[in-house]
């Protein structure tokens, strides 16, 4: 799941554009 100015994390995808909440909401929300 690899984004564009993010980066992978513990399997965790982090982007820097947006807030791990944002980023839960996409996936799970």
């Amino acid at each position: 799941m690899g984004k564009a100015g993010g980066s992978c994390q513990n399997s965790i995808c982090v982007c820097r554009k947006k807030t791990f909440k944002d980023l839960w909401d996409e996936r799970f929300g």
